[in-house]
């Protein structure tokens, strides 16, 4: 198999690699647990999950907004009635 496109599969890899961090899953959920001299330590595992929170709350702020026109009034008078006109505002979410 020879693969053409480089750039494109580690783009994908990117994306997927951001979609288990989302959903959970961390390298550091990963690390054994060690011996030292004949004792067991158990690895501290801390997981902050503030990034989730940040993205949640922004995708929900910018999807539950309606959206906002501003401008040359002229412009800005045409534009709206175009959205009028093409029920945009229903749909531009």
């Amino acid at each position: 198999m020879q693969i053409d496109n480089i750039p494109a599969m580690n783009n994908i890899a990117r994306v997927n690699e951001i979609k288990n961090y989302m959903d959970g899953v961390h390298k550091i959920k990963q690390r054994k647990d060690f011996e030292f001299k004949g004792e067991k330590f158990t690895t501290a595992k801390i997981v902050l999950q503030s990034i989730k929170s940040i993205v949640d709350f922004h995708a929900s702020y910018i999807l539950g907004n309606p959206v906002t026109l501003n401008g040359d009034s002229a412009q800005l008078k045409l534009l709206m009635s175009i959205y009028k006109k093409a029920f945009y505002n229903s749909c531009d979410y």
